[in-house]
Formats: structure tokens, C-alpha cells, sequence
């Protein structure tokens, strides 16, 4: 997922503007570090409420109609 094809293709164009926010095979090193710090933190998460009976349903619908 951090390695997408548009940023791939963005690559190819050598234009340094457009690729600078992107991520490169040259970051994943980095990346998989990082996860597998995240891997030792013991997080106490606090989930919210799921609704079981209509899961299917997109919740934006509810806010925007």
C-alpha cells in the first residue's frame, strides 16, 4: 500500500515537484522499521459503537441526506 502505481508512474516523469511528497522504494526500509516499532507499543484503543443490525448501511448517507 505505500507503494502505489501512480507514484511509480509520477517516477518516471524525472520531475523532482511532482514526486517529492511521494513514497519510493528507497523508503520502505524506513517503513518496516517504523512498523515494527509500532508492533512493541501496548495501546489501550477505544473503539466506538458498531451498528450489528444495519452494518451495511454507508454512515455518510445518514449525515448528508
Amino acid at each position: 500500500l505505500v507503494l502505489s502505481a501512480v507514484a511509480q508512474e509520477a517516477f518516471k516523469t524525472g520531475s523532482q515537484s511532482l514526486t517529492d511528497d511521494l513514497w519510493n522504494p528507497e523508503d520502505l526500509q524506513i517503513v518496516c522499521r517504523n512498523l515494527l516499532e509500532a508492533c512493541k507499543i501496548t495501546a489501550h484503543w477505544e473503539t466506538w459503537p458498531l451498528d450489528r443490525s444495519n452494518f451495511k448501511e454507508r454512515w455518510i448517507d445518514q449525515w448528508l441526506f
